[in-house]
């Protein structure tokens, strides 16, 4: 077995969390500010883990990825040595954390286990793998987090047609705020699953207000990256206007689900001297708030 190492990005949502869940759409970015590293030194001693605190969840994660190579006719025989992981993604932060663990371990596993007469593509394999180990977080995951952490690029993700990559060279500036507060994917599932058993009418609404801020923020993120090639200012502005638009519609619909903590609305409060838009980022309850700040944003 040969020494192995591996870094993945962290990752955020700009708009689609959890109608994910039910077939829509969502655009998801790898945060390079945040990320994660895995190195294998190979050994004679039994699997070292280190630090000591992951221990008991890598070990876990051995056992959902053999029972998954089991299933793809493999076995997975974890070698000897020290297995290292070095993050900097807050835990509950709605950055990835799980993700990121989660595509680096199945990087490493599929470095030195073979799976033959499979059509599937490496990634294809390394986004299969990863989501098995997620669900041990989220429950019931839906690809998309280890999607774009995987690539490491933009992508557009459906539960269905899974991540097609947006193929964009220049993003807008957006700027990340920790709220302090952090909470389980899981609970906020729940939250959103029992207010859409107590409202269904007002649930299919607000699933297609989130449809809409995904529409706004591809037409705006298009439209970013081609002004920003070509250096027209007033069209940069005009696409900062539709990523806005879908940034407030998308933290109304957070708001109405009831994941917005309420020691977290003077954050969202807009300046009469300061054009902006801003959201929390992520399944909700907490984590962070993601901040679009222009000159050309409606009042």
């Amino acid at each position: 077995m040969e020494s192995f190492e591996t870094w993945v990005p962290g990752k955020w949502v700009l708009a689609g969390e959890h109608t994910v869940l039910r077939g829509g759409r969502a655009i998801a970015i790898p945060h390079a500010d945040y990320g994660l590293v895995l190195r294998f030194s190979p050994g004679e001693s039994p699997l070292e883990i280190t630090p000591s605190e992951a221990k008991v969840v890598i070990l876990e994660l051995i056992v959902i990825a053999r029972e998954w190579f089991t299933q793809h006719g493999a076995g997975l025989s974890v070698p000897p040595g020290v297995l290292s992981i070095e993050s900097n993604i807050p835990l509950s932060g709605g950055f990835g954390s799980s993700a990121a663990l989660s595509v680096a371990l199945a990087r490493w596993f599929l470095s030195f286990t073979k799976i033959s007469d499979l059509p599937d593509s490496h990634t294809s394999l390394e986004c299969g793998l990863a989501k098995e180990m997620e669900n041990r977080f989220h429950g019931r995951s839906s690809g998309m987090d280890v999607a774009v952490v995987s690539l490491g690029v933009p992508i557009l993700f459906t539960m269905n047609g899974g991540a097609v990559s947006l193929g964009l060279e220049h993003l807008p500036r957006f700027f990340f705020f920790d709220t302090g507060i952090r909470s389980a994917t899981k609970d906020s599932i729940e939250k959103v699953n029992a207010y859409r058993i107590s409202n269904p009418d007002a649930a299919n609404a607000l699933d297609a207000e989130m449809s809409l801020a995904v529409d706004e923020a591809l037409e705006g993120l298009e439209r970013y990256n081609a002004s920003y090639q070509s250096q027209d200012s007033e069209g940069q502005s005009r696409a900062l206007s539709f990523i806005a638009q879908s940034m407030r519609r998308s933290h109304f619909v957070f708001l109405t689900w009831g994941l917005v903590p309420e020691e977290t609305l003077s954050h969202f409060a807009r300046s009469p001297h300061e054009r902006f838009a801003a959201r929390l980022t992520g399944a909700g309850d907490g984590g962070f708030i993601v901040k679009l700040v222009h000159e050309g944003s409606e009042k």
